[in-house]
């Protein structure tokens, strides 16, 4: 991870819910709609094979890949599918192409966080 990828980070944090830190939970509502609007557009087979898939994280990215255009993945999104479906494990794709790598990089960097967060608020709750 170089300074330009933790940069990438911040700024999408900055953008999306405040800094890295609060960036897990708040992501999910301005993507949601996007993610609402992929899911029913003409790709049902993504959505089959996304149920089908069940938790298996593999299954659920192959599915999004497969039916969404390079230029219109994002890590976002991924995550937000990923979180959706409660997906645990680690996502077992070895990418070659530089802007995939960065997708899935930043996808396992925001499902991180999400549990990062998760995990403070049932240590909160608990106390």
């Amino acid at each position: 991870m170089g300074v330009g990828y933790t940069q990438r980070r911040g700024s999408a944090g900055a953008a999306v819910g405040g800094g890295a830190g609060a960036v897990a939970v708040p992501l999910i509502r301005p993507v949601s709609r996007n993610l609402a609007q992929k899911l029913t557009r003409n790709n049902a087979e993504m959505v089959s094979q996304i149920v089908r898939s069940g938790k298996d994280a593999t299954g659920i990215t192959r599915a999004y890949l497969a039916a969404t255009p390079a230029n219109k993945r994002s890590a976002l999104e991924l995550s937000e599918l990923l979180l959706k479906m409660d997906a645990k494990d680690k996502i077992k794709i070895d990418a070659k192409d530089p802007a995939l790598k960065t997708i899935l990089s930043d996808t396992d960097y925001l499902l991180g966080l999400a549990a990062a967060q998760s995990s403070q608020t049932n240590k909160e709750a608990d106390q």
